[in-house]
């Protein structure tokens, strides 16, 4: 067992992977705790709702997505020392209705699609991002 200085709360969060045209999509997030950085669209799964339709509701209020959950693709930790919570992120692969509507909403200020292989050397994508996605290829 690994000694963490505080204790970290767990918190349940999603991550929505859509892939289209040999690119990956990624929102830059507008709070904390990734504010500013480009990531996968996503976030906190609310009480009584399940992990596919946390993914559904945060696509379509990130990026105006209609999606439909294809396959969990693993797990993700992520600290906040600053709030205190440990993010475990249930990653999923999207397939989109019609990528045409992308806007950015809610929780992102900008939503884009990125060539995966670029993705390791950005300085603004949260850490992670990039060798998950490797992990996973889609």
């Amino acid at each position: 067992m690994i000694e963490r200085p505080f204790a970290f709360r767990p918190q349940v969060a999603v991550g929505a992977i859509l892939r289209y045209d040999g690119r990956v999509l990624l929102v830059r997030r507008a709070n904390a705790p990734s504010r500013g950085l480009w990531a996968v669209p996503g976030g906190r799964v609310e009480p009584a709702e399940t992990l596919e339709a946390a993914v559904r509701r945060e696509m379509l209020e990130e990026t105006g997505i209609r999606v439909r959950v294809t396959r969990l693709l693993g797990v993700a930790e992520r600290d906040d020392a600053a709030a205190g919570v440990r993010w475990i992120i249930a990653e999923f692969a999207v397939r989109a209705e019609d990528v045409s509507t992308l806007r950015a909403g809610d929780d992102a200020t900008e939503a884009a699609w990125f060539d995966e292989a670029a993705l390791m050397d950005h300085p603004e994508v949260v850490r992670g991002v990039a060798a998950f996605l490797a992990r996973h290829p889609g």
